[in-house]
């Protein structure tokens, strides 16, 4: 399934060549759970995604993310809400279905100075932040 997933997130980069302004690629820094006490901690499933899916790409016209904890494979439903650019941020939901339904949002801040760009993303319970470039 790894094999599959590096494929993927290759021809995605790939492609990126000949639409580099449309394509970011992201690298997770921080990966928090939602606690039965309602904060926000590390968890051994917090520091699983932060070693497994720390790295995806997003295709900022289609929504479509290969790799990562935002991976598109099994998402029903998606809508950008901004493709981003120097004044917006790029703004991504989708309803997701696997073991269980849930939402994916994908926030990042296209406008940051500089090559890279903060993300802030929400999978299910787990929050997850880094940057983009």
């Amino acid at each position: 399934m790894d094999r599959i997933w590096t494929a993927i997130l290759m021809a995605v980069l790939a492609a990126a060549s000949a639409a580099e302004e449309n394509l970011y690629v992201c690298d997770v820094s921080t990966v928090l759970e939602l606690s039965e006490g309602g904060t926000l901690e590390n968890s051994d499933y917090a520091k699983a995604i932060s070693m497994h899916e720390a790295r995806f790409a997003v295709d900022r016209n289609s929504g479509i993310v290969a790799g990562g904890p935002f991976a598109t494979v099994d998402a029903k439903d998606g809508r950008i809400l901004s493709s981003g650019n120097d004044k917006e941020a790029l703004k991504i939901v989708w309803l997701a279905e696997g073991p269980f339904t849930h939402l994916k949002y994908l926030w990042v801040r296209s406008y940051a100075e500089g090559p890279k760009k903060p993300f802030l993303g929400v999978t299910g319970h787990v929050v997850i932040t880094g940057t983009c470039e």
